[in-house]
C-alpha cells in the first residue's frame, strides 16, 4: 500500500490561493503517488502515477534525482467561443526528476492551479532508439462513499455505418464508484465525481498528436479509476495505437479538476493547458443562418437531391450557409 508519508520523499505543492494542494511522494517500493487536499481535507485516496517504456519501468524502484523545480506559471489568451472570451492562468509548478533501477531518468510535472491539478511525464530523447509507450500507472483512487457521472464507452466500429464509439451514449448518475461499465471500452471523459461537498473532473488535454489518447477502463476495483489506452480496431488510417519516439516527449496532461460544481462548470483549465492554437489567421470565420436538413428531416433524407433542394432555398432566402450533416 502506499504510505503518505516516508522516508524515500514527500513534497507538497499548494494552489495560488492556498485552497488546494497536491502532495507527491515515494513509498517504501519507490512508486510514485499524489493525493489533493482542498482546505486541508483530502478529496480522494492516495493514488497512483507512473509509465512503463519498452525500454524501461518507471512504475517502481523510483528514487528522487535532486530537489524538485519551483516556480509559477501564468498564461493569458483569447477564446473565440466558449466560457470567456479572455483567460488568465495561473498555476504552481513542480518539476521532480526520478531515476528507475536502470539509472533511467524521467521528469513529473505538477501544475496546481486554484481550479485544479495537471499532471504528465517528460522524457529526454533516447539516442538511436525509439522509446514506444507499453501502459501508464495513472489513476485516481476514490473513498468508498464517492458517487460517479459517468458515460460508458461504446465498442468500437458497432452503431450507425460502424462509426462508434461517437460518444452519445447515455450518462450513468449518481452510481458508486467502483460500478464496472457496461461496455469493456470503459468511460470516457469527462467523468464527474462528488466525495462530500468536492466535485472532482477527470479529462485530459495537450494533445499534440504524438501520443495516444486515452479513457477510463472498464473495472475500478477498490474505487481505483485508471488510465485506458485504445485498442485494437481504435485507429485510422492505420496509424499506431500507442505513442512512439526517438527524441524527447511527453505524455497529454492528466486533469484532476476540484472545487464545488460551480468550479467545475466555470474552469477552462482544458483550454489553459491545451497546444497553442496552430491557426492564428480565424478572419475568414464569419457567423450566419444556415439551412440544414437532417434537423428536420433525419436520416433517410441526407440524399442528394434534397440536399440541392436545401441549397436552392438558402439562395433564395439570402442566407450564407448549408449544413451537410
Amino acid at each position: 500500500a502506499f504510505l503518505p508519508l516516508n522516508a524515500l520523499g514527500n513534497w507538497q505543492l499548494a494552489s495560488p490561493d492556498g485552497h488546494l494542494e497536491t502532495r507527491l511522494s515515494l513509498d517504501e517500493a519507490g512508486r510514485a503517488g499524489y493525493q489533493v487536499y482542498r482546505n486541508g481535507q483530502p478529496v480522494f485516496e492516495l493514488s497512483p502515477m507512473g509509465i512503463r517504456l519498452d525500454s524501461g519501468d518507471f512504475t517502481q524502484g523510483l528514487q528522487a534525482r535532486g530537489e524538485p523545480e519551483r516556480q509559477v506559471v501564468t498564461d493569458a489568451y483569447e477564446l473565440l467561443t466558449g466560457k470567456r472570451t479572455d483567460i488568465e492562468y495561473r498555476a504552481s509548478q513542480l518539476r521532480l526528476e526520478l531515476v528507475n533501477p536502470d539509472g533511467r531518468a524521467f521528469t513529473i510535472t505538477l501544475r496546481l492551479s486554484n481550479d485544479g491539478l495537471a499532471y504528465r511525464y517528460e522524457f529526454a530523447g533516447h539516442a538511436n532508439k525509439a522509446q514506444r509507450v507499453i501502459g501508464e500507472s495513472s489513476g485516481v483512487r476514490f473513498f468508498k462513499d464517492t458517487r460517479a457521472w459517468l458515460q460508458p464507452k461504446a465498442k468500437v466500429k458497432t452503431g450507425w455505418k460502424n462509426t462508434n464509439p461517437s460518444y452519445e451514449e447515455n450518462y450513468l448518475q449518481d452510481i458508486p464508484v467502483g460500478t464496472p461499465s457496461p461496455t469493456e471500452a470503459g468511460w470516457v471523459y469527462p467523468a464527474l465525481f462528488r466525495h462530500d461537498r468536492n466535485w472532482i473532473l477527470l479529462s485530459e488535454t495537450g494533445m499534440a498528436g504524438s501520443y495516444s489518447a486515452s479513457n477510463l477502463a472498464q473495472n475500478s476495483e477498490d474505487g481505483l479509476y485508471r488510465i485506458r489506452f485504445p485498442q485494437q480496431g481504435e485507429t485510422v488510417n492505420k496509424s499506431d495505437r500507442i505513442a512512439e519516439s526517438d527524441a524527447a516527449f511527453h505524455t497529454p496532461w492528466r486533469l484532476v479538476l476540484v472545487g464545488d460544481l460551480s468550479t467545475i462548470v466555470d474552469s477552462t483549465l482544458g483550454t489553459d493547458l491545451a497546444e497553442p492554437a496552430a491557426m492564428t489567421d480565424t478572419s475568414f470565420v464569419k457567423p450566419g443562418i444556415a439551412a440544414w436538413s437532417w434537423g428536420l428531416l433525419k436520416d433517410d433524407f441526407t440524399i442528394y437531391p434534397v440536399q440541392k433542394d436545401f441549397i436552392d432555398y438558402a439562395a433564395d432566402m439570402a442566407w450564407d450557409y448549408v449544413l451537410i450533416d
